[in-house]
Parts: C-alpha cells; sequence; structure tokens
C-alpha cells in the first residue's frame, strides 16, 4: 500500500506521520508525490509507523514502471533508426 493511501485510510495528516518518522514538511511531500524515494532508516521508521502496511516495495513499483516506460520508448527509437540505416 502507498503511503499516501495508508494515510487516507487512517485519518492522519502528513505532518503526523512525518513528525513521527523524522522527515521535514518538505521531505514527506516529495516522498509522498513520489519525487523521492525514502532512505533505507526512514523506510524502515515507516514501516514501523504503519504497522508493516507500507511496505518499502510500494515505493519502488510506480519508479520500476517509469524507468520500463523509458526503456521501452529508446528501444523503439533504436528500432526506427536501424530500420532507415537498412
Amino acid at each position: 500500500m502507498k503511503l499516501v493511501e495508508w494515510l487516507k485510510r487512517n485519518g492522519k495528516k502528513p505532518e503526523a506521520i512525518a513528525a513521527v518518522i523524522g522527515l521535514s514538511q518538505p521531505g514527506i511531500s516529495r516522498v509522498l508525490s513520489g519525487q523521492r524515494i525514502p532512505r533505507p532508516e526512514t523506510m524502515a521508521r515507516i514501516v514501523l509507523a504503519t504497522g508493516g502496511q507500507v511496505q518499502p516495495n510500494d515505493f519502488y513499483a510506480e519508479h520500476i514502471a517509469k524507468a520500463r516506460a523509458r526503456l521501452m520508448a529508446g528501444a523503439s527509437r533504436r528500432a526506427l533508426r536501424a530500420g532507415r540505416e537498412a
């Protein structure tokens, strides 16, 4: 479960979880928006604070999907270039 989803389900505000896990307001905002993946120590605190409902892999799914899309787009561009050169 994503941290933002956990906050909504549990009626918590970002500021509350930020204080518990030791992040600043800008830091928690970056984590919640997906701009930043928490450091291992912070991830461990998130797992503990959420009772294990939010896991480290929950932060990577979106980043993996974006990386896969970039790789596929690059492969498509290379294939197009190769076709033009042939």
